[in-house]
């Protein structure tokens, strides 16, 4: 039986899991053994009620930075082997959570610079405890929802790499906020990226879109709504959407007139940061005012 990880994006939030479980389920239902590596109380719970095994790294920092902040996890943090280093680690993360503020988020590079992945050590220990899930679990492959850490990860272990975007992760689309010019000289997380990737002895990359490509890549949406200039290695797969098997749209939906918009509200954070938006806000409200 063929074996799939599924991993997603470390943080508290289910927008990614709304997106990856309708998957496993349809591999689940055609056989396959599909088993989770995410983190997060909410996406924990999620997995947990749609009875899939979710194992995670058994790090204590990572669990507590992507908001398993249980009492458990506190009291693990003391008597953690790499005390030193996760201590600087957790006082560098505060610390830049707290000072770097903005109100746009440009693109995936900009958006993983905010998540922390501009940390070597971060980056290199985060890398390191998904890799020994790789190696405990031996998995056909990984099928990966915005996580560029287990991306890597599946680099290091030759591991072949199932990636499912939005089309503006993809390294040649304009990014979350498309419609405006980027500022000059956004901060990136590419050189402290790059040093990890050296330590493995894998070449070298220039932009974070570029660890959203895998040896197949899925694009959520169709072409006509989120165009790529570069279509051939990538297939669109339309909408996906996480709800109860037996659920039916109600019947008042067969009668709305064809020209009335209708609402679609994300299930995932509003902001990820205090004064950060969702990348996700941008694109849906520039939707709406397009309606």
């Amino acid at each position: 039986m063929r074996k799939f990880i599924f991993s997603t994006q470390p943080s508290n939030d289910l927008g990614l899991i709304a997106q990856s479980i309708p998957i496993a389920r349809e591999l689940r239902n055609r056989g396959y053994q599909i088993i989770f590596c995410t983190s997060g109380k909410a996406p924990c719970q999620a997995i947990s009620n749609a009875n899939f095994k979710n194992y995670r790294p058994n790090w204590p920092l990572y669990l507590i930075l992507t908001g398993d902040t249980r009492l458990m996890n506190l009291l693990r943090m003391p008597i953690s082997m790499h005390l030193k280093r996760d201590l600087g680690i957790l006082l560098w993360y505060l610390k830049h959570m707290n000072e770097y503020s903005t109100t746009e988020i440009w693109n995936i590079d900009h958006f993983m610079y905010i998540m922390g992945m501009c940390n070597v050590k971060y980056t290199q220990a985060t890398v390191e405890n998904l890799s020994k899930i790789i190696v405990k679990h031996k998995p056909d492959a990984v099928v990966n929802f915005w996580n560029p850490f287990m991306s890597i990860a599946t680099k290091i272990n030759n591991t072949p790499l199932i990636s499912v975007i939005q089309a503006d992760l993809h390294p040649q689309s304009k990014g979350f906020i498309w419609w405006k010019e980027p500022p000059d000289k956004l901060p990136t997380p590419i050189p402290a990226i790059n040093k990890v990737m050296a330590e493995y002895h894998l070449a070298a990359i220039h932009s974070v879109g570029e660890l959203s490509l895998g040896n197949l890549t899925l694009v959520l949406g169709i072409p006509e709504t989120d165009p790529l200039p570069d279509a051939s290695n990538i297939h669109y797969i339309g909408t996906l959407l996480l709800q109860n098997q037996n659920e039916k749209l109600p019947d008042w939906m067969e009668n709305l007139r064809k020209d009335q918009p209708v609402i679609w509200l994300y299930p995932g954070n509003m902001q990820y940061i205090k004064g950060h938006n969702s990348p996700f806000v941008y694109h849906r409200l520039s939707f709406d005012s397009y309606l």
